[in-house]
């Protein structure tokens, strides 16, 4: 006897081509799961923003432990904590603004979300992963 395998959210598949015909697709429950992509983009886009508005304002302040690029290199002295607080600084808030308008342009401009928001989420932590390497080379 062969059984038909079933979507576990759909009852039968009797069900999964009448709600085909209106536009719902075993593939709406992705759909779900892009709205929390999308909370956790606009959150840590806005915290690498305002974490970069903090390191250029610390960045004239002596050596803090507590905050800021803190590398042996950045830590040397105060010179080379200026400089890397600035670029850094200023870096995450080009990231932090660009992944943040991107995600809030995907969010009224596409009405497929399935590949745009993880996508953005990805960019986002590799430009700060390569931000602090880049940086780092620079000191």
């Amino acid at each position: 006897m062969h059984q038909t395998w079933r979507y576990p959210h759909f009852k039968s598949n009797q069900n999964i081509k009448q709600r085909a015909d209106v536009g719902i697709s075993p593939y709406t429950y992705i759909g779900k799961n892009m709205n929390i992509v999308i909370i956790v983009n606009i959150i840590v886009s806005l915290t690498i923003l305002l974490g970069g508005l903090i390191m250029k304002q610390y960045a004239n302040n002596p050596i803090d432990r507590s905050i800021g690029f803190r590398t042996k290199k950045a830590l040397s002295n105060d010179e080379t904590w200026k400089v890397a607080n600035k670029k850094c600084g200023g870096a995450w808030i080009i990231i932090g603004t660009v992944c943040f308008v991107l995600t809030l342009a995907s969010i009224f401009l596409l009405s497929e979300h399935s590949f745009v928001q993880p996508t953005i989420l990805i960019l986002l932590v590799v430009s700060v992963i390569l931000s602090a390497i880049w940086i780092e080379k620079q000191l």
